[in-house]
Protein backbone atom coordinates (compact mmCIF):
# COMPACT_ATOMS: atom_id res chain seq x y z
CA UNK A 1 0.00 0.00 0.00
CA UNK A 2 2.95 2.34 0.61
CA UNK A 3 6.47 2.72 -0.71
CA UNK A 4 9.16 1.09 1.42
CA UNK A 5 10.46 4.47 2.62
CA UNK A 6 6.97 5.41 3.84
CA UNK A 7 6.68 2.10 5.65
CA UNK A 8 10.05 2.65 7.32
CA UNK A 9 8.97 6.12 8.44
CA UNK A 10 5.78 4.70 9.99
CA UNK A 11 7.68 1.95 11.78
CA UNK A 12 10.21 4.47 13.10
CA UNK A 13 7.56 6.93 14.32
CA UNK A 14 5.56 4.22 16.06
CA UNK A 15 8.65 2.57 17.59
CA UNK A 16 10.06 5.83 18.96
CA UNK A 17 6.79 7.29 20.24
CA UNK A 18 5.26 4.13 21.70
CA UNK A 19 8.37 2.34 22.96
CA UNK A 20 11.58 4.38 23.13
CA UNK A 21 10.19 7.63 24.58
CA UNK A 22 7.93 5.97 27.18
CA UNK A 23 10.82 3.72 28.24
CA UNK A 24 13.17 6.69 28.57
CA UNK A 25 10.59 8.61 30.58
CA UNK A 26 10.02 5.63 32.85
CA UNK A 27 13.76 5.59 33.53
CA UNK A 28 13.59 9.29 34.43
CA UNK A 29 10.59 8.61 36.68
CA UNK A 30 12.55 5.88 38.46
CA UNK A 31 15.55 8.15 38.97
CA UNK A 32 13.35 11.02 40.20
CA UNK A 33 11.41 8.67 42.51
CA UNK A 34 8.09 9.38 40.78
CA UNK A 35 7.69 5.59 40.69
CA UNK A 36 9.26 3.13 43.12
CA UNK A 37 9.63 0.25 40.67
CA UNK A 38 8.80 -0.79 37.12
CA UNK A 39 5.79 -2.69 38.47
CA UNK A 40 4.11 0.54 39.64
CA UNK A 41 2.20 -1.39 42.29
CA UNK A 42 0.42 1.65 43.72
CA UNK A 43 -2.36 3.18 41.65
CA UNK A 44 -1.04 6.70 42.35
CA UNK A 45 2.36 5.79 40.85
CA UNK A 46 0.70 4.95 37.54
CA UNK A 47 -0.97 8.31 36.88
CA UNK A 48 1.98 10.40 35.66
CA UNK A 49 3.66 7.65 33.58
CA UNK A 50 0.40 6.76 31.83
CA UNK A 51 -0.47 10.41 31.13
CA UNK A 52 3.01 11.03 29.71
CA UNK A 53 2.79 7.84 27.64
CA UNK A 54 -0.60 8.93 26.31
CA UNK A 55 0.99 12.19 25.12
CA UNK A 56 3.57 10.20 23.16
CA UNK A 57 0.82 8.02 21.68
CA UNK A 58 -1.13 11.12 20.67
CA UNK A 59 2.03 12.50 19.03
CA UNK A 60 2.33 9.26 17.09
CA UNK A 61 -1.32 9.45 15.98
CA UNK A 62 -1.03 13.12 15.01
CA UNK A 63 2.18 12.59 13.03
CA UNK A 64 0.89 9.52 11.22
CA UNK A 65 -2.35 11.30 10.41
CA UNK A 66 -0.41 14.27 8.94
CA UNK A 67 1.67 11.84 6.87
CA UNK A 68 -1.53 10.23 5.53
CA UNK A 69 -0.63 6.81 6.89
CA UNK A 70 -3.19 4.08 6.15
CA UNK A 71 -6.43 4.53 8.09
CA UNK A 72 -6.24 1.25 9.98
CA UNK A 73 -2.84 2.23 11.39
CA UNK A 74 -3.84 5.72 12.49
CA UNK A 75 -7.11 4.36 13.90
CA UNK A 76 -5.23 1.72 15.89
CA UNK A 77 -2.81 4.29 17.31
CA UNK A 78 -5.73 6.60 18.15
CA UNK A 79 -7.42 3.72 19.97
CA UNK A 80 -4.21 2.93 21.85
CA UNK A 81 -3.90 6.59 22.87
CA UNK A 82 -7.46 6.63 24.21
CA UNK A 83 -6.93 3.36 26.10
CA UNK A 84 -3.71 4.58 27.77
CA UNK A 85 -5.37 7.91 28.60
CA UNK A 86 -8.36 6.12 30.16
CA UNK A 87 -6.04 3.88 32.17
CA UNK A 88 -4.34 7.04 33.49
CA UNK A 89 -7.67 8.62 34.44
CA UNK A 90 -8.95 5.40 36.01
CA UNK A 91 -5.74 5.19 38.08
CA UNK A 92 -6.91 8.14 40.16
CA UNK A 93 -9.31 5.81 41.99
CA UNK A 94 -8.71 2.24 40.79
CA UNK A 95 -5.85 0.05 39.56
CA UNK A 96 -7.32 -1.27 36.31
CA UNK A 97 -5.11 -3.73 34.42
CA UNK A 98 -3.18 -1.90 31.69
CA UNK A 99 -1.88 -5.24 30.39
CA UNK A 100 -5.42 -6.48 29.86
CA UNK A 101 -6.51 -3.15 28.37
CA UNK A 102 -3.72 -3.53 25.82
CA UNK A 103 -4.57 -7.08 24.85
CA UNK A 104 -8.27 -6.20 24.84
CA UNK A 105 -7.41 -3.45 22.36
CA UNK A 106 -5.58 -5.95 20.17
CA UNK A 107 -8.54 -8.33 20.20
CA UNK A 108 -10.85 -5.39 19.43
CA UNK A 109 -8.71 -4.39 16.47
CA UNK A 110 -8.68 -7.94 15.11
CA UNK A 111 -12.45 -8.24 15.42
CA UNK A 112 -13.17 -4.82 13.90
CA UNK A 113 -10.76 -5.20 10.98
CA UNK A 114 -12.04 -8.70 10.29
CA UNK A 115 -15.55 -7.31 10.03
CA UNK A 116 -14.67 -4.07 8.16
CA UNK A 117 -12.57 -5.85 5.53
CA UNK A 118 -14.64 -9.08 5.51
CA UNK A 119 -11.54 -11.14 6.22
CA UNK A 120 -12.53 -13.91 8.57
CA UNK A 121 -9.53 -15.84 9.79
CA UNK A 122 -10.38 -17.25 13.21
CA UNK A 123 -6.71 -18.13 13.84
CA UNK A 124 -5.74 -14.53 14.70
CA UNK A 125 -8.73 -14.09 16.97
CA UNK A 126 -8.22 -17.40 18.77
CA UNK A 127 -4.50 -16.78 19.15
CA UNK A 128 -5.18 -13.34 20.68
CA UNK A 129 -7.79 -14.80 23.04
CA UNK A 130 -5.36 -17.49 24.23
CA UNK A 131 -2.66 -14.86 24.77
CA UNK A 132 -5.21 -12.71 26.65
CA UNK A 133 -5.98 -15.71 28.84
CA UNK A 134 -2.30 -16.19 29.62
CA UNK A 135 -1.81 -12.50 30.39
CA UNK A 136 -4.94 -12.32 32.55
CA UNK A 137 -4.00 -15.49 34.40
CA UNK A 138 -0.49 -14.20 35.05
CA UNK A 139 -1.83 -10.89 36.41
CA UNK A 140 -4.07 -12.84 38.79
CA UNK A 141 -1.38 -15.36 39.72
CA UNK A 142 1.08 -12.57 40.53
CA UNK A 143 -1.63 -10.86 42.56
CA UNK A 144 -1.00 -7.68 40.56
CA UNK A 145 -4.76 -7.30 40.03
CA UNK A 146 -7.99 -8.88 41.13
CA UNK A 147 -10.50 -10.44 38.74
CA UNK A 148 -12.56 -7.24 38.43
CA UNK A 149 -9.52 -5.12 37.53
CA UNK A 150 -8.38 -7.72 35.01
CA UNK A 151 -11.77 -8.17 33.36
CA UNK A 152 -12.46 -4.42 33.34
CA UNK A 153 -9.11 -3.75 31.66
CA UNK A 154 -9.85 -6.27 28.92
CA UNK A 155 -13.41 -4.98 28.43
CA UNK A 156 -12.29 -1.37 28.27
CA UNK A 157 -9.56 -2.10 25.73
CA UNK A 158 -11.89 -4.20 23.60
CA UNK A 159 -14.74 -1.66 23.65
CA UNK A 160 -12.57 1.39 23.03
CA UNK A 161 -10.60 -0.15 20.18
CA UNK A 162 -13.63 -1.59 18.43
CA UNK A 163 -15.44 1.74 18.74
CA UNK A 164 -12.50 3.73 17.41
CA UNK A 165 -11.91 1.32 14.52
CA UNK A 166 -15.55 1.51 13.42
CA UNK A 167 -15.87 5.28 13.86
CA UNK A 168 -12.47 6.40 12.54
CA UNK A 169 -12.17 4.11 9.55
Amino acid sequence: MMPIEGQKAIYLIVFISTFVLPLLMLSVFLLRKVVKSLEMTQKQERIVPFFVTSVFYFFSFYTLNKLSAPGFITSYILGAFIIVFLVAITSFWWKISAHMAGIGGLVGMILALSDIYSIYNPFFFLEAIVIAGFIGSSRLYLKAHDLNQTAAGFAMGLAVMMSVMYIAM
